[in-house]
């Protein structure tokens, strides 16, 4: 099968998949999205400044979830919870892993995504984010009352100062209840905010913990981790590109009919 084949053969599958589960509204939607992930992140800020008076909105619709947001609240965040298709794959599994009644971490909520995606599912809803506050006008838009947000961030030591430093065992000892579900999406921190919450792990583990990892080394570092606190394991691919999404083994590798993935970011989820 030469390239052009391949390629077609990939374009057909990705659209099939983007349609059954990216099921976006209004229709500008899906224009503004094809915009978005063809330009520069530099711009991506000042897109957003311009479009911000407008205050457009869109739905999603994961499984029987409706989620609601005001683009411009974060359009950078956006552009990869709603412009892939493995994110939205992600997010049917987590709904579908969650209990009623659960408490839920949401580490590095930006936008809310998670946050709206299991409000029904949760009793209560803490959000972690010392640089992003773009949950705060989506939470209202979803008439959700269980959340509230903490600008702290959460690592593997305590340091007061302009942002507060804190870990898992600390707010937990503070009178935080303990999570049922954490999901944790830093930036290169991943293993600071489980190795902060040791005691937590030890006494009473979370049902499910999902990581986004931004390096081969801190994938295989987190997975050792969760392995320790002997958590089942399992690679949902990366969200970053059109593949993965589902829950495969750890030997999984990222590559479609047309390209092997260049991205180190991988999400991993740990189940008890």
């Amino acid at each position: 099968m030469d390239k052009k084949e391949l390629r077609k053969n990939y374009i057909i599958k990705s659209d099939l998949l983007y349609r059954k589960y990216n099921n976006a509204r209004p229709f500008y939607i899906y224009i503004l999205l094809f915009m978005l992930n063809h330009v520069p992140k530099r711009y991506i800020n000042f897109f957003g400044k311009i479009t911000g008076p407008l205050r457009l909105k869109c739905s999603f619709r994961v499984l029987d979830k409706e989620l609601k947001f005001y683009i411009n609240s974060n359009l950078y965040d956006f552009k990869y919870h709603g412009g892939f298709i493995t994110e939205l794959r992600i997010s049917e599994n987590i709904l579908r892993l969650a209990s009623n009644g659960s408490v839920f971490f949401d580490i590095g909520c930006a936008l809310g995504w998670y946050s709206i995606l299991l409000s029904n599912k949760c009793k209560k809803i803490f959000g972690f984010d010392p640089y992003d506050d773009s949950s705060l006008i989506n939470i209202p838009l979803n008439k959700i009352d269980n959340f509230k947000l903490y600008p702290y961030f959460i690592s593997d030591h305590q340091e007061s100062g302009k942002t507060i430093i804190t870990t898992i065992d600390a707010l937990i000892a503070e009178g935080f209840l303990k999570p049922d579900i954490i999901k944790i999406d830093v930036e290169r921190a991943e293993l600071e905010v489980l190795e902060g919450a040791k005691k937590l792990f030890n006494t009473f583990p979370p049902r499910i913990v999902l990581i986004e990892t931004h390096s081969e080394k801190l994938f295989y570092e987190c997975v050792k981790f969760l392995k320790f606190f002997n958590y089942k394991v399992y690679n949902l691919g990366c969200p970053k590109i059109n593949t993965g999404g589902d829950i495969y083994p750890l030997s999984y590798k990222l590559e479609t009919d047309s390209f092997v993935a260049q991205s180190e970011t991988r999400t991993i989820i740990g189940l008890k």
